[in-house]
């Protein structure tokens, strides 16, 4: 309660059984030099723990980025491996093409050296590229049925190399591409 000029604070405080009343007075003035202190402390915890919180966030959100990029590279090897497959060299099939070799390159920043992903995406690259540029090739040939031959049973060859290719890269993958572990 405030005492009679309203300028103090009046506590009472009742001590033990002996029946003694005690008046103990706090001026505002200490009363604010208890209070500052404390606000600040509490202001100070608040920001530490929001901070605490954003960092956590921008973690995860740099791990979604990452699985993102990585998950990209692989969806566009394994659009890319479909096509080769069964590659006619249509503008379709073509248009494929850069975007895995941005893929490869790529694949250099965002998987570590000791995955193994960038040389098998190198092997898988040169593999590819006997396929997409055979009916090139064999154009140039023509009149030379033997070679043409020779040409043919390598692009079998190398699509063979593709088809049995998808296991090995996402077992190269997979650790990358499990979120959770991250």
């Amino acid at each position: 309660k405030r005492d009679e000029g309203g300028t103090r604070l009046v506590v009472e405080v009742r001590l033990g059984e002996t029946g003694a009343d005690a008046n103990m007075t706090i001026s505002p003035d200490v009363l604010l030099r208890i209070t500052i202190p404390l606000a600040a402390s509490v202001v100070s915890i608040a920001v530490a723990i929001i901070s605490w919180s954003q960092l956590q966030i921008s973690r995860e959100k740099l791990r979604l980025d990452l699985f993102n990029r990585r998950f990209d590279i692989f969806q566009c090897v394994l659009d890319f491996h479909q096509e080769l497959l069964t590659w006619k060299g249509s503008a379709e099939q073509k248009a494929l093409y850069t975007p895995f070799i941005k893929a490869v390159r790529e694949s250099r920043f965002i998987f570590p050296k000791k995955s193994g992903v960038l040389p098998f995406l190198e092997e898988f690259q040169r593999h590819s590229f006997y396929i997409v540029t055979f009916e090139e090739a064999r154009d140039s040939m023509q009149g030379m049925n033997r070679e043409i031959g020779e040409l043919a049973q390598k692009k079998i060859e190398h699509q063979n190399w593709i088809l049995n290719s998808m296991p090995t890269l996402e077992d190269k993958m997979e650790p990358y591409l499990r979120f959770e572990k991250l």
